[in-house]
């Protein structure tokens, strides 16, 4: 019989079958996207990302749309909902697919700005008003409490891992982070909160390498089971740390949409080719006490080459150990990137 954690990553495996179990679904995209306001407003928010499948060659679109387009295609994905941002790199080929959602909302750049943030959520929750769902500040100040809620209880989650006080494992953690975005967000935090509650330690043997590990918008499964074969050990994420869907958490009181666009703006990655970008990530890394940081890169991702080898420059003048490893998302890991991480795990 599955326990529960092999159910959960049995679940997340396909995506596509999350989304279609739920009703009154709402797409959106990214890690800084105010969900609260589609929840608000009484839909199944659901975000677009992380769909397996083979890197086909496709010049006009990226892979992460190209996956996203043949699961749909393969079996419709019933988004009642697109929320499609004006800068989406896909944005036309999105908003022309045939049935993948029966109203799209389209949405200016959030800009760098709060003011920027602010005018791309005011616009959201009127485009909403207009389809008949609008989102009062009664009901959003309600979803910005229960949101607060399962960041705490994940934040709860993510510590004790990283701290091998639980029994669970990284790649679990990832699991449960992913089926919260693609899920019913209320079942997900009950599920948490009984993770959280279980008295189970992990007993590391031995001395494990302690690795942080971050790169592109998200870390697909393939890369911590790939690190479990090896015995090297998760302690820090920078996804978590730097603007992770349940990081944070947000002010209830007083006017909850310019609350929600502070906190969303302040979750902004910055850019690792800034300066400053780097430093709060390598005061994480050093938080978390890693033997060395492992950074994963998209190689068909220009910015994400260009942005890493700055990071990996960076991290070298601090004298932290590096691994800068190419790898597709969704992909699963061959012999030679098993060996690689084998020598930087023996270096260390």
């Amino acid at each position: 019989m599955l326990n529960p954690m092999d159910i959960i990553h049995e679940q997340v495996a396909d995506p596509a079958r999350l989304i279609r179990r739920q009703q009154t679904t709402a797409g959106y995209f990214g890690a800084e996207f105010p969900w609260e306001i589609l929840q608000a407003a009484g839909f199944a928010p659901v975000r677009l990302c992380g769909f397996p499948g083979e890197d086909l060659a496709d010049e006009t679109s990226s892979s992460l749309t190209t996956r996203l387009l043949e699961a749909h295609r393969h079996e419709p994905l019933g988004l009642e909902l697109l929320c499609l941002p004006e800068n989406h790199p896909d944005f036309e080929l999105l908003k022309n697919e045939s049935g993948l959602a029966r109203h799209v909302v389209e949405l200016p750049d959030p800009g760098t700005s709060l003011e920027d943030t602010l005018a791309m959520f005011r616009k959201l929750r009127e485009e909403l008003t207009r389809l008949g769902t609008p989102c009062d500040d009664d009901a959003l100040t309600t979803a910005l409490v229960r949101s607060n809620l399962a960041r705490y209880r994940y934040s709860e989650l993510e510590e004790k891992v990283f701290s091998a006080k639980s029994f669970l494992q990284y790649s679990d953690l990832l699991a449960v982070s992913l089926l919260g975005q693609w899920t019913n967000r209320e079942d997900w935090t009950d599920l948490v909160n009984e993770l959280v509650a279980n008295p189970l330690e992990n007993v590391l043997l031995g001395l494990p390498v302690r690795l942080f590990l971050g790169g592109g918008e998200m870390i697909a499964p393939e890369i911590p089971d790939a690190l479990e074969r090896l015995d090297i050990n998760v302690c820090g994420d920078a996804h978590g740390a730097a603007g992770g869907h349940w990081t944070g958490g947000i002010d209830p009181d007083g006017n909850p949409l310019e609350n929600l666009a502070a906190f969303y703006h302040a979750k902004k990655r910055q850019t690792l080719s800034d300066e400053n970008g780097s430093a709060v990530l390598i005061q994480r890394v050093k938080e978390s006490k890693a033997d060395g940081v492992l950074w994963i890169v998209d190689p068909g991702n220009a910015q994400e080459l260009q942005d890493a080898e700055t990071f990996e420059m960076a991290l070298k003048k601090e004298n932290i150990p590096v691994l800068l490893l190419k790898h597709s998302p969704w992909t699963e890991p061959d012999e030679a990137l098993y060996d690689r991480l084998e020598d930087f795990s023996e270096t260390l």
